[in-house]
């Protein structure tokens, strides 16, 4: 069985800290054997160790891709990642805070593309998980068979980011048998860790749950804008928070980046 983690970097947004941190964090919380790589179009920088493949994505004008959105559909073409058996995506700005084999487990003999679950809206919150029905799936991480999965590159087409909000809808909608990672492996920050105001004014630590496996920074803040000390008020969508979290400084430093990082911030702020 071939395994890859895979992540993209295009652009100027993501330096190649982001992909080094993602990589030293997937090789301590990865047991199972696999390749790591990194699509890009600038692979300057990037750690030993690591598969640099070139960026192909010539099917929609850039101006177009939106940040973070269609360019993933590239990675389902079996030029890039069809080498594999099995591949796992991941965002350059999620952290990756457990074990990711059982995001692997999860595709089975009635699963070959595995999403995050979408956010429910509060009331259907209060019905068991299983009673729910999906309302599609996320790709901040995701989890696939590149063999059954290659007509969604084949028959991709411009028109598709007309006909969908973002590569996600599309993947859900036309992925080949889909489903969905546990509510509890792959989390967002905001929702799961800061309390809704006028709650959230009461509020001094941000703590991530502590079984999740990847922490993912859905609608702000970039979580490499917490580091500094003297970070102010932060968050979005009636959940603020205020002063930087100490457990991603230390999650960070674990990995050796922790200047890289402040030193990126300081530059951005001059």
């Amino acid at each position: 069985m071939k395994r890859a983690v895979v992540c993209l970097k295009w652009g100027t947004a993501y330096g190649p800290h982001y992909v080094n941190l993602l990589f030293r964090s997937v090789q301590a919380q990865l047991g199972l054997a696999h390749a790591f790589v990194c699509v890009t179009d600038s692979p300057e920088g990037l750690d030993r160790g690591i598969d640099v493949r070139p960026f192909r994505f010539a099917k929609v004008p850039r101006e177009r891709w939106t940040p973070g959105q269609w360019p993933k559909v590239s990675l389902f073409n079996q030029i890039t990642v069809g080498d594999f058996d099995e591949v796992m995506f991941l965002d350059l700005d999620v952290l990756v805070m457990g074990e990711l084999a059982p995001l692997f487990q999860r595709l089975d003999a009635q699963t070959d593309l595995v999403l995050i679950p979408r956010r429910q809206p509060f009331l259907s919150r209060m019905i068991p998980s299983r009673f729910r029905k999906p309302l599609g799936g996320g790709t901040s991480v995701y989890v696939w068979r590149p063999a059954t999965q290659a007509h969604l590159w084949d028959g991709f087409r411009v028109e598709h980011t007309n006909q969908y909000a973002a590569d996600d809808f599309y993947a859900t909608d036309l992925g080949h048998r889909v489903g969905y990672f546990n509510p509890r492996d792959c989390v967002g920050f905001l929702h799961t860790a800061v309390w809704r105001d006028p709650l959230g004014k009461l509020q001094r630590r941000y703590p991530y749950p502590s079984d999740a496996r990847v922490v993912i920074f859905y609608a702000g803040p970039k979580p490499f804008d917490l580091l500094h000390e003297n970070v102010g008020r932060w968050g979005a969508h009636h959940r603020w928070g205020h002063g930087p979290l100490p457990w991603l400084r230390e999650h960070v430093a674990r990995y050796g980046l922790l200047e890289e990082f402040l030193d990126l911030n300081a530059d951005a702020q001059t």
